[in-house]
């Protein structure tokens, strides 16, 4: 999705297992912009300082989470929710007249300790969902129209012969207008950091993020639709605003899916930002169920925050519940293992390289790569959560570097190999040894199939006087790439809800094509000029050959959008493409190959890219 080169980072699962889908693409038309809110000063860092008759306020503030009876929320066994405290969040203190006499910072357990004058009346302890400090920096609003955040309040007097006064305990509770869930999701952000600082050298604390979340609303509200989502935009524009967006039931229904308990859904949504603050994303967005072939951009950042998540948590699995507000009704849930598990898996790749375009591939990879995988027992539990494989501050620099502007088209390909390119040679063994099928317990690279070099995608071209090498890396035979007889997969027309696939009798418009089956993308860097690019192909043993078209797209496109075509080339007959770069803007562009209706029976197809009569290669292996 789009606002032109901003992306809608969207996560949603349903129950019936499915991530949601939205549009790739935002037209900001279909919005109604409305003023963004601003958010009240923060005071939790400005103490007031008194001197002469005062005394000392304590108080403990701790939020409460929702279970269920069987104790399955969050998955941790037990059949008690006890509370937890409001880390390191601002309070203030009120006068009944609204008159600020007090603010300040919890501590970490939750505990208030501040000098207030000891005039007697009426008073208002309030504790607020937000932190700004050196621990996290966060809050959680109502809006990003409004920007209200949420308080915790308890009502006090002062007497004339008051001493020091204790409050004791204050709860926000799970029910009661979900006040505990705001403190949830806030607290996911302070554990998040706490992680961080404690896993990364020289993390110190992550930049402000302003979460918004109200009970029974959808964020879909704020995109003009209707249904459930939870999301994450990096930038405001359009009529929507940067921030996280929490899934808060739908239209004051609690009894749909909502996720303000679901921590796994905070924090991969929060993960994304993670992303777009330390590395950097090119998801294109759009559909996507954690069990089919993908952008591998959209794979990479999807997959990434489903691992993201579980590392905090220390869990090995991605969980999200269902109608967990619902009075009277068991809760349900999702449950998805990250650790590597037999061969009834989801989202399981079959061929080499397919693992880079399946985001729970992409997730499991990640995770088993700083865990080491496991067997043992249900993956409720992970009892080899210890780094063993490679050390999460080695993982977070192979992340981060991925903000370099080298890299165009981010996947797990150019992560996988920005990590090797850091690792040690026993390292090194334990993440990539070879890339034969072998049973879980070796390196994750293998396990899932995936490749650390740019093969499949976004294979770097240049410009070569005489015919490509032979490549085993790439697989060229006799200096051309092929596609195999059998693998590229059916593409579906806009017909009978695009479920049908084309035949070889049809001409219809393509809305679905297998990214990693059925296509070849390569990144070719236009110096200028108005130099042809011909794609020449053929059968194998002179047989018919699959029908190749030729497209050239923008470094930012979204696949099959016909708006971020430059050039193309689709002749129905002929083992020929070609297409003229005059007129195109210097720059890094993707070429892409693709296999026209795959459904028909075809034998392996060969082709190779020319630039006028010279050739072009991918790099020697």
């Amino acid at each position: 999705m789009d606002l032109r080169s901003q992306y809608i980072l969207i996560l949603f699962i349903s129950f019936s297992a499915t991530f949601s889908c939205a549009p790739q693409k935002q037209d900001e038309g279909t919005r109604s912009p409305q003023a963004e809110g601003i958010e009240k000063p923060y005071l939790g860092s400005s103490p007031i300082s008194y001197s002469g008759n005062t005394l000392t306020l304590t108080a403990t503030a701790v939020f409460q989470r929702i279970r269920d009876t069987d104790g399955l929320m969050d998955g941790d066994g037990s059949s008690e929710r006890p509370a937890l405290p409001i880390s390191a969040s601002e309070f203030q203190i009120l006068k009944s007249d609204g008159t600020l006499i007090q603010s300040g910072e919890t501590n970490l357990n939750g505990e208030i300790n501040t000098i207030i004058p000891k005039n007697p009346g009426s008073y208002i302890l309030q504790i607020n969902s937000r932190a700004d400090n050196s621990y996290y920096k966060a809050s959680v609003l109502n809006s990003p129209l409004e920007k209200k955040y949420y308080s915790l309040t308890h009502t006090f007097n002062i007497t004339e012969n008051q001493s020091n006064l204790n409050l004791g305990e204050i709860k926000a509770l799970a029910s009661q207008e979900f006040l505990g869930a705001a403190f949830n999701i806030l607290y996911n952000i302070y554990i998040s950091n706490t992680f961080a600082r404690t896993h990364v050298t020289g993390f110190t604390v992550a930049p402000k993020v302003q979460i918004y979340w109200k009970l029974g609303v959808t964020p879909a509200v704020y995109l003009n639709g209707s249904g459930g989502i939870s999301f994450y935009v990096p930038e405001s524009g359009g009529g929507i605003y940067s921030g996280l967006y929490i899934l808060g039931g739908i239209e004051g229904n609690l009894c749909v899916d909502t996720d303000h308990f679901d921590n796994s859904v905070i924090l991969h949504e929060y993960g994304h930002f993670l992303e777009h603050k330390y590395s950097k994303s090119d998801s294109p967005g759009g559909s996507h169920n954690g069990n089919k072939i993908i952008d591998p951009r959209l794979a990479w950042s999807e997959g990434f925050a489903n691992f993201i998540q579980g590392v905090i948590l220390n869990r090995s699995y991605y969980r999200d519940t269902f109608a967990i507000g619902c009075q009277n009704q068991k809760l349900q849930n999702l449950q998805f293992p990250l650790e590597k598990a037999p061969a009834d898996f989801r989202d399981l790749p079959i061929f080499i390289g397919e693992g880079n375009f399946r985001e729970m591939s992409v997730a499991r990879m990640l995770f088993n790569t700083v865990t080491g995988p496991s067997l043992s027992g249900n993956f409720n539990t992970d009892s080899d959560f210890i780094y063993s494989n490679i050390p999460f501050n080695l993982f977070w620099s192979g992340f981060t570097s991925l903000s370099s502007s080298a890299f165009i088209g981010r996947s797990s390909h150019a992560f996988n190999n920005s990590l090797v390119n850091l690792l040690d040679s026993s390292q090194k063994v334990d993440f990539h040894n070879n890339y034969t099928y072998s049973p879980p317990g070796t390196a994750p690279l293998t396990n899932e199939k995936q490749l650390d070099r740019f093969k499949d995608w976004a294979t770097p071209l240049s410009v070569s006087n005489s015919a490509c090498n032979d490549n085993t890396a790439y697989e060229m035979e006799n200096g051309y790439f092929k596609f195999s007889a059998n693998q590229p997969k059916p593409d579906r027309t806009l017909s009978s809800n695009g479920e049908s696939d084309i035949l070889c009798s049809q001409n219809a418009t393509i809305y679905w094509s297998d990214m990693f089956n059925s296509n070849d993308f390569y990144v070719y860097e236009h110096t200028g000029g108005s130099p042809t690019l011909n794609l020449e192909y053929y059968g194998q043993s002179g047989s018919t050959p699959y029908d190749l078209d030729l497209y050239i797209y923008k470094a930012d496109f979204v696949f099959l959008n016909i708006n971020d075509i430059v050039k193309k080339s689709e002749e129905l007959t002929g083992i020929t493409e070609s297409v003229s770069l005059s007129n195109l803007t210097p720059g890094r562009y993707f070429i892409n190959i693709k296999v026209d209706r795959p459904a028909c029976s075809r034998v392996t197809t060969h082709y190779q890219l020319k630039l006028n009569n010279q050739f072009l290669c991918p790099p020697n292996p």
